[in-house]
């Protein structure tokens, strides 16, 4: 994985997170590279520097190598420049990437402690910390010096950049910041802003909190319903833990308001095209499927209902199964006014 392969991750991550990505700098050869990511609501200046990260010499462990550096990044910044381009308004990212799992993740180090870029690489990743990233959505990794680096699948960088950068970066006790970030993934039960990051505001908790709070929801949802889509059975690592109701509506990290989803049933319960009855049917938004077969997708849909097993498979423990009135609350939120289940043979009427 070169510089140009590095960056561009970095540049595809904003965009699936719903951000559009200006390039500023006139030269994207080598380091830094000064972007400007956007979205409705706001706009924010990013300087990237990137590596790979590789093995080590040292077993179960790897390293951000700063050796990875096309020809051109010779003209390193010194000292001082890092610390003005840290002084300005924006973000300072120090990136490490991998796809030795199967997944790419990003480690985001310290960019106040990592100012200089030898050929060495002080930031050593334990193996055990990328898996637990690729499983949980989120690890941490501190050490006794007072370096801390976090991980997370690249699709996060936003959300994981706008609520923990400050908390993380900018803390000096990072020994009490490492328990509070655990008190958060390891946890089984639902944490409520309130309960974390007393020393901050609360707009900066709930961001803080929604950048950790999907590892320990995803783990707790996924583990309720095995790993397995809810609507078609797909048991594989891809299956995504889903809130019924958003949390931009209110909803709330407690198990029953999750559902575990395979990418395609998750994207159609997201668009307002499937959804779940009361009594825990699988439905089907009439308004939908009306356009999409109106546009001659009619054999198409058809293949894509196939699949759909007309009751959601639920959790072993009842206590854990969504209550009826989250199901109806879900349906009213994405607009699903007027439902069919598939026992009615919903693409008959249309």
């Amino acid at each position: 994985m070169d510089f140009g392969e590095q960056l561009q991750n970095i540049l595809d991550a904003i965009n699936r997170s719903g951000w559009s990505v200006k390039v500023q700098s006139r030269d994207t050869s080598h380091m830094p590279v000064d972007i400007l990511a956007a979205n409705n609501e706001q706009t924010v200046n990013l300087r990237i520097y990137t590596w790979a990260i590789v093995k080590s010499g040292r077993e179960g462990e790897r390293k951000i190598n700063w050796r990875y550096l096309p020809e051109t990044a010779a003209q390193q910044p010194s000292d001082d420049s890092l610390k003005i381009a840290l002084r300005k308004k924006g973000y300072t990212l120090l990136i490490g990437q991998t796809s030795e799992l199967g997944v790419l993740l990003f480690a985001l180090f310290d960019p106040f402690i990592h100012r200089q870029h030898g050929e060495s690489s002080p930031v050593q990743i334990k193996l055990d910390t990328l898996k637990k990233a690729k499983s949980l959505g989120f690890a941490q990794q501190h050490k006794n010096t007072g370096d801390i680096t976090i991980v997370f699948p690249a699709e996060d960088l936003m959300g994981v950049l706008l609520g923990l950068y400050d908390v993380v970066f900018k803390n000096k006790n990072k020994s009490v910041l490492a328990s509070k970030i655990s008190e958060v993934t390891d946890s089984e039960d639902p944490v409520k802003p309130e309960d974390i990051f007393p020393d901050l505001t609360p707009r900066q908790r709930i961001a803080a909190l929604r950048a950790l709070r999907n590892p320990s929801f995803r783990r707790r949802v996924l583990k309720a319903y095995h790993n397995t889509c809810a609507v078609c059975g797909t048991n594989l690592d891809f299956v995504i833990a889903a809130h019924l109701i958003s949390v931009g509506q209110g909803g709330s990290d407690e198990t029953r308001n999750g559902i575990a989803l395979c990418p395609n049933h998750h994207e159609s319960f997201d668009m307002g095209l499937l959804g779940f009855s009361q009594n825990y049917e699988v439905v089907l938004n009439k308004a939908q499927m009306k356009i999409m077969v109106g546009k001659g997708q009619k054999s198409s849909l058809t293949a894509f209902l196939s699949n759909i097993q007309p009751c959601i498979s639920l959790p072993k423990s009842k206590s854990l199964w969504p209550p009826p009135e989250y199901l109806k609350k879900a349906l009213e939120e994405r607009g699903m006014t007027d439902c069919a289940s598939l026992s009615s043979s919903p693409l008959d009427n249309l």
